[in-house]
């Protein structure tokens, strides 16, 4: 199991290197789904290989990376619903 949860550890550290590249090369907005769901997502599988092979400063970093990024997403529902109702206002 060890083996699996380092395995899972490594593809979240690909997640959050190709969220990080796209965004610093222009290709993804920090703001947009990608970004935010390969942050949110890497993060939750490096905690989860976190769990066999200890390490608290890492872990601290982690649950900050997914919380920062759950209110990020959390913005981007409100602003999205927000846009939806102005729209639809408008259209009567």
């Amino acid at each position: 199991m060890e083996m699996f949860a380092t395995t899972l550890g490594v593809i979240g550290v690909a997640m959050i290197l190709v969220a990080y590249a796209g965004q610093q090369f222009g290709k993804m907005l920090s703001n947009g789904w990608w970004y935010l769901n390969l942050n949110l997502v890497g993060s939750v599988l490096i905690l989860f290989s976190l769990f066999y092979q200890f390490n608290l400063p890492a872990v601290i970093i982690e649950t900050a990376w997914v919380l920062i990024t759950l209110f990020s997403i959390s913005r981007r529902f409100r602003k999205v619903k927000k846009r939806k109702k102005i729209a639809k206002r408008k259209k009567k």
